[in-house]
């Protein structure tokens, strides 16, 4: 068990796990280890989404409602349509730039809503200011919506981020500590993701290859699945003889063909060496 950590860590949540780790690393190899992302908004994180989703989408399988026909993004014919111009949310106003550098406008029609004239949104103009938001936020790779199923003008679907939900924290600084790790590594394992381990944490993207490739992104450690063999050979035996009775041991269940539940069938398999 880490040094200051909680005798139950699996009570805690990722954060908390992640405020353990944190004292842990300075005071056990003076590294200085920081929480970013803390304090993102599920607007903050709905902007980021739309951005990604219109420039790159870096997700595998996820696609927008409308996409470009034959592409992954969102398709600029409905992220410039003034009946989808609310974002809820997220805050379409500093995104959807008209020619002359200022938020488009939009009012009332018979039909719903237009854009008023002269203040229509501009591809290109619109395309730099998403552009530099991400580039502004460090946003590089893959950002989940900030809503559980996602909302116009994307509507992918997508599980709401996980920092929005509390099930994950990204941490600056893990690049030094594992440098630190290396030098005392004696086995096969990655010395930074055993580590994480003492505080029931993980790093599920930090293996990619790919754009998903994310060494920060912390999230909590999962209990290996479980795997129950229902029907092996010799566990009627071992159940019956032991005295431990499960349901679908019952001989009923399994038939008169298996030959079991006969005792002349025990004292044959004891017989034999079983």
């Amino acid at each position: 068990m880490a040094e200051n950590a909680t005798p139950d860590l699996s009570t805690l949540s990722v954060e908390q796990r992640v405020d353990v780790l944190i004292v842990d690393a300075n005071k056990r190899y003076g590294i200085i280890l920081r929480k970013n992302q803390a304090a993102r908004t599920p607007q903050q994180a709905q902007e980021f989404h739309v951005c990604h989703m219109f420039l790159y989408n870096k997700f595998k399988n996820l696609l927008p409602k409308h996409p470009e026909p034959g592409g992954r993004t969102i398709s600029w014919e409905h992220l410039s349509d003034a009946n989808f111009a609310d974002w809820s949310p997220a805050d379409s106003l500093q995104f959807l730039i008209t020619k002359n550098g200022t938020a488009a406008q939009r009012e009332a029609a018979p039909a719903g809503f237009k854009w008023r004239v002269g203040q229509e949104p501009d591809k290109e103009k619109s395309t730099t200011a998403m552009t530099d938001y991400l580039k502004r936020h460090h946003v590089s790779s893959m950002a989940a919506p900030g809503k559980q199923g996602c909302a116009e003008p994307c509507s992918c679907g997508g599980h709401a981020s996980k920092h929005i939900t509390r099930e994950a924290c990204d941490v600056g600084g893990l690049a030094d500590l594992a440098s630190i790790l290396a030098k005392d590594q004696t086995g096969p394992g990655d010395p930074l993701d055993e580590y994480l381990k003492e505080f029931k944490l993980c790093r599920p993207m930090a293996h990619y290859t790919d754009s998903r490739k994310e060494e920060w992104h912390v999230e909590a450690l999962r209990a290996p699945p479980v795997t129950v063999r229902k029907h092996h050979p010799m566990r009627y035996f071992h159940k019956k003889v032991q005295g431990m009775h499960h349901e679908d041991d019952i001989p009923e269940k399994h038939g008169p063909a298996h030959g079991r539940g006969h005792p002349t069938h025990h004292a044959n398999l004891i017989k034999a060496g079983h």
